[in-house]
């Protein structure tokens, strides 16, 4: 080593074990704990219900392999176990056709019962089979329906419906302010008349019918009302149709027409010549079996608020003469002036914008107007009035004969008396009358 060199010492020390690292977790807060647990729960159920897809389509891969696939009793498909429903005594039916018999039975026909589709088998579906078939609207309506005969047997003279929402609720019999217990209305009204009781306050219904206004609007809903709503001949329950023929069935076992509302028994009652549709029958004047429900009611019902425009309109005045608005002296009517005829612009292609009755047009720049033709100036006018066809241009004036050469006076003739001054060389100017004949 040199003299002044450092000399550096350097010690490394190993451990004898390598180092690990270990994650620790803290305490989430509760309302990031619960939105995880709800996603977890979700992403199971998802998993699940993936599972259960996979192993519907694999069970019936191996149904159709060994051709065990179960015949529905009423489309007659074939589906396998898993997509089937039965009844109480055992009947199968694939789940689609149940779910469409439900949906006719609850919103068409308005049933409360849903008996076995088999035929010669009076058993119903438990309710376990409704709750994992059906989907929760029709569901729900199913017990609506069931609670509303419930209720309608036992104490029909107080079941009250909002004229409104339609929400049904019960109500004493001697009560006649109806409050609507719907969360979404909550309209007050008489049970009677069915008018809003802030209108009906101290006056009996046939007091509140009285004015006109109130009495067209409650007499055009309800046409309007018994336009869209057909009532059963036999036990008067309504009947809307949604879709279908106009063969409309109830629940009683009658049937009628939507069309005529006339109680029918088959399809005779209907046309059976084929045509376009929506077109008229050129053979028979009977109904037709499809049409569009839709197009039908707003039809008769736009009829309807016409014929209520109308009738209002001609009950504006009332008995002693008063008129219904404002006094006619409020109105002022402010006359526009009247406009002259436009003109012919040949200067530019818009046309020109017409003038107010004596006004003159302004010639461009430039440009003088033309001024009449002076034959038509010069000359009287004995023309009669114009007539509606276009008028003639006027005729020259008459050319003046020339001029005679003076020559000797002639001699008189012999038969001429001797009163009469001699003739003379130059013709006489012509007459007046002369000039009008030439000018016609």
């Amino acid at each position: 080593m040199g003299r002044g060199s450092v000399v550096l010492d350097k010690r490394m020390f190993f451990l004898e074990n390598d180092r690990r690292y270990f994650r620790t977790y803290g305490t989430l807060e509760a309302s990031v704990q619960k939105e995880l647990s709800f996603y977890q729960q979700k992403a199971k159920e998802w998993a699940e219900h993936e599972d259960f897809l996979l192993a519907l389509q694999v069970n019936e891969d191996e149904y159709k392999n060994d051709g065990q696939l179960i015949e529905c009793g009423c489309c007659f498909g074939e589906f396998a176990f898993e997509k089937m429903t039965q009844c109480s005594d055992g009947h199968l039916f694939c789940k689609e056709c149940l779910v469409k018999y439900a949906q006719e039975a609850v919103f068409g026909s308005g049933q409360s019962e849903l008996s076995c589709m088999g035929g010669g088998c009076s058993c119903s579906y438990p309710v376990c089979e409704l709750e994992k078939v059906l989907p929760e609207n029709i569901l729900l309506k199913y017990y609506e329906r069931q609670a509303e005969e419930a209720v309608a047997a036992t104490c029909a003279d107080e079941l009250v419906r909002c004229p409104f929402c339609n929400f049904p609720a019960l109500l004493d019999k001697d009560m006649s302010l109806f409050s609507c217990p719907s969360p979404r209305c909550r309209k007050e009204s008489c049970r009677k008349c069915h008018v809003q009781w802030n209108q009906h306050v101290g006056k009996t219904c046939e007091q509140v019918l009285e004015k006109d206004e109130i009495r067209m609007r409650v007499l055009v809903e309800e046409r309007m009302t018994a336009a869209r709503i057909r009532k059963c001949l036999k036990c008067s329950m309504g009947l809307v149709k949604s879709e279908g023929c106009n063969r409309m069935a109830c629940r009683c076992g009658s049937f009628m027409c939507y069309l005529c509302r006339e109680p029918i028994t088959g399809y005779n009652h209907f046309c059976q010549h084929a045509r376009s549709p929506g077109a008229p029958c050129l053979h028979c004047r009977k109904c037709s079996l499809w049409t569009d429900p839709t197009q039908d009611d707003e039809r008769i019902i736009q009829e309807i608020q016409k014929e209520g425009e109308a009738e209002l309109n001609k009950k504006c005045t009332d008995e002693s003469g008063k008129r219904v608005g404002p006094p006619p002296e409020a109105i002022i009517v402010t006359k526009r002036p009247r406009l002259a005829p436009p003109l012919q612009n040949p200067v530019h292609l818009n046309p020109a914008a017409p003038l107010p009755a004596g006004a003159a047009p302004l010639a461009p720049p430039g440009r003088v107007p033309p001024a009449a033709p002076a034959a038509a100036q010069d000359l009287p006018d004995h023309r009669p009035p114009p007539a509606p066809r276009p008028l003639r241009p006027a005729p020259p004036p008459p050319a003046q004969p020339p001029a005679a050469a003076p020559t000797a006076p002639a001699a008189p003739p012999p038969a001429a008396p001797p009163s009469a001054p001699p003739a003379t060389a130059a013709a006489a100017p012509p007459t007046a009358a002369a000039t009008a004949a030439c000018q016609s």
